[in-house]
């Protein structure tokens, strides 16, 4: 109690002008730190309020303990705001994996539980809103393409290996959509995926079978994105699914433009 509520909480308000005056930040990037620290409350009090017997394990309580004295004393070996947000980062992501009792031998990218709600607050904090509808539907979201591409193929299902390769891509690409050559190639999208002993074979199958029913994948020969908009061909199959579905419209279309030239 005494270092989670003395270093974690009270230090911080005092500690903070300092930083400021020594350091340089500005009032709005003061505002962001703190507000990434109360976050932390918040993710704690609610996680508690629903998973109550957290309180009572001795295994939580030390492992939390440990993080936070290990993730304080790292915030001073940084004077950049951007590796304060890593630690952050780092600290959400070691935590979902150990409550979710992940025995993997390596933290990848497809690894990383954009899942839950605390990591992908911080891994979509400085993107812009529209990339969580897309992470919702084509990346990690509990009804997303790729959770139903691996419930259709054991194969594929027994590895997750379509949401590995979601999670891949948009780690990957979502930082970059403006840049000259955007997204991974399918090499490194492999690399970020296979574990020791996995064939990288599988994880080729799920990006074809993802890359052909995503809304917002792009790909450009072995490269392969996410954006914000989505690809020309979905918004295609799309209507032309909506023109199956009632063939009068399209006919009585049809017959009014012939009739009108």
């Amino acid at each position: 109690m005494m270092v989670a509520m003395g270093i974690g909480r009270f230090a911080f308000t005092p500690i903070l002008p300092l930083m400021q005056r020594d350091l340089g930040i500005s009032h709005g990037m003061a505002g962001w730190v703190a507000s990434l620290n109360y976050a932390g409350y918040l993710a704690g009090a609610l996680l508690c309020a629903v998973w109550p017997r957290v309180l009572r394990s001795r295994c939580v309580n030390v492992s939390a303990l440990v993080a936070s004295i290990v993730t304080t004393l790292l915030m001073g070996a940084t004077q950049s705001p951007a590796g304060w947000g890593v630690l952050r980062l780092m600290a959400a992501v070691i935590h979902s994996l150990w409550e979710k009792g992940d025995r993997n031998p390596l933290i990848l990218p497809s690894t990383i539980p954009i899942d839950d709600g605390r990591v992908q607050s911080e891994l979509t904090r400085y993107l812009s809103d529209n990339w969580a509808p897309i992470i919702e539907k084509d990346v990690d979201g509990p009804g997303s393409l790729p959770l139903k591409i691996d419930s259709e193929v054991p194969n594929l299902g027994k590895l997750h290996a379509t949401r590995r390769v979601a999670r891949t891509i948009y780690l990957g690409s979502a930082p970059t959509t403006d840049a000259a050559h955007r997204g991974l190639e399918d090499r490194r999208v492999k690399l970020g995926c296979v574990m020791p002993g996995e064939s990288p074979a599988v994880f080729g199958d799920a990006l074809r079978r993802l890359a052909a029913a995503a809304t917002y994948l792009y790909q450009d020969g072995p490269r392969a994105w996410y954006a914000t908009q989505p690809t020309v061909t979905k918004l295609a199959e799309d209507r032309a699914e909506q023109l199956r579905r009632d063939p009068d419209k399209a006919a009585n279309e049809l017959d009014a433009r012939l009739r009108a030239d």
